[in-house]
């Protein structure tokens, strides 16, 4: 059963619950859990704050799945509350792009690679080339979820790293393929290479899951 949390996203107000248990008995159902989903927004202390003001209106029998709390959280939660059951879901801080740490890592594949001098034109919209380097067709765009970072300056706003460099787009990311230029004396990959892409796992389309 779903509870309303302050994200107000869905969930029965507090007001509501008896009349909802009470419909879910006449229907001979049961309640196997209630789930509350709480906000990014704030600290993992107003976090807590709302499942405990949860908890006297909820039957302790009946697990509790919470979300977006600490570990540390969790465990004082739980500790607090040795009478009540209670869940988490795990890993929202992958799905929503940090930490990643070493176990998790995004790439894409390079396609081409060729030398350009500043002034070139390349792309579908014949954009200038900034500098002497290499231009790098890069297999992943919008089709899988690429997109320019959110950033205010131009250079900063391109979702691939190699060689610990980030590689500048050339123009906006194309349905499979999005062109970025290397400056001269700066690490260029090969073909077959792989870049670090810089994106959310909310946001992209994985082609290819690898375990190493």
């Amino acid at each position: 059963m779903k509870l309303a949390s302050s994200m107000q996203r869905y969930g029965t107000m507090p007001a509501h619950l008896p009349d909802l248990m009470a419909a879910v008995s006449a229907a001979r159902l049961r309640v196997h859990a209630f789930g509350l989903h709480l906000p990014l927004a704030g600290d993992d202390d107003s976090r807590l704050a709302e499942i405990e003001a949860w908890l006297p209106a909820l039957d302790a029998d009946v697990p509790l799945w919470v979300s977006h709390l600490s570990p540390g959280s969790f465990r004082s939660i739980v500790g607090a509350h040795p009478d009540r059951s209670f869940r988490i879901r795990v890993g929202t801080a992958l799905w929503h792009g940090a930490p990643k740490g070493p176990f998790l890592h995004l790439g894409a594949d390079v396609i081409d690679t060729r030398p350009v001098r500043a002034g070139d034109v390349a792309g579908y919209r014949h954009s200038p080339i900034p500098f002497d380097g290499t231009l790098v067709a890069i297999g992943a765009g919008t089709a899988t979820g690429i997109a320019p970072l959110d950033a205010a300056e131009p250079h900063q706003r391109s979702p691939f790293h190699y060689g610990r460099q980030r590689m500048q787009l050339l123009e906006l990311p194309h349905m499979h393929t999005s062109l970025v230029v290397v400056r001269h004396g700066y690490p260029v990959p090969e073909v077959g290479d792989i870049v670090d892409v810089q994106r959310p796992l909310t946001a992209v389309q994985v082609d290819e899951l690898t375990w190493a």
